[in-house]
């Protein structure tokens, strides 16, 4: 793993905190009031950062692996001030909350998949449920994101949940196979950590 963390950095230096600091202080204009910070951790940071080589390795785009790496985590840092602006009905709040349940059941199928042997079989019924829970939960977050930012940051969160929905992206990333099956541990222990946390 250290390995890849070093030629994350020397590959293209993209910088996940860096990227939410950044991000903060333009969205910060929009919630003067707002003084609650998003703060990466080292393990979300590092978790951003592989998935931006994830996507990267994909695309064969580190153009596009910026784009869609750059928007994830700009729309969770305004969905993050908009919950702190306390400006959300009940509802949203729950579909907030169900959104991120989705997510986690999502990376627990993802963690297990990875993790154990995988049998053949195994593999399209994993796909399937992971794909499903990314669209449900963006769904969720699309529902409270038209209330409460702007058409241009909607139509950005929709084209990440098409990009990590896509069942050929999904496919690559489950196959545990070089070059994907490196990344995909890195990502593993990451989110287990996460959940471990209470972060995810």
């Amino acid at each position: 793993m250290s390995g890849s963390r070093g030629s994350a950095k020397g590959r293209g230096a993209f910088d996940a905190r860096d990227i939410a600091l950044r991000a903060q202080r333009s969205i910060a204009c929009s919630f003067p009031n707002q003084t609650k910070r998003f703060f990466l951790d080292e393990i979300t940071s590092h978790l951003v950062d592989t998935v931006h080589q994830l996507v990267w390795l994909y695309t064969r785009s580190k153009e596009k692996a910026d784009y869609i790496v750059k928007q994830l985590l700009k729309v969770s840092i305004k969905l993050h001030v908009v919950v702190f602006s306390g400006v959300l009905r009940q509802q949203q709040e729950d579909d907030l909350r169900e959104c991120r349940e989705v997510m986690r059941q999502a990376a627990v199928c993802f963690i297990r998949h990875v993790q154990e042997a995988v049998r053949p079989q195994s593999e399209g019924s994993d796909l399937e449920r992971i794909q499903a829970a990314i669209k449900t939960a963006g769904s969720f977050a699309r529902l409270v994101s038209e209330k409460h930012l702007s058409k241009r940051a909607v139509d950005k969160l929709a084209d990440v949940v098409m990009f990590f929905a896509d069942e050929k992206f999904l496919s690559e990333l489950l196959s545990n196979q070089p070059p994907y099956a490196e990344l995909a541990a890195e990502i593993t222990h990451d989110l287990q950590e996460s959940i471990d946390r209470g972060i995810l």
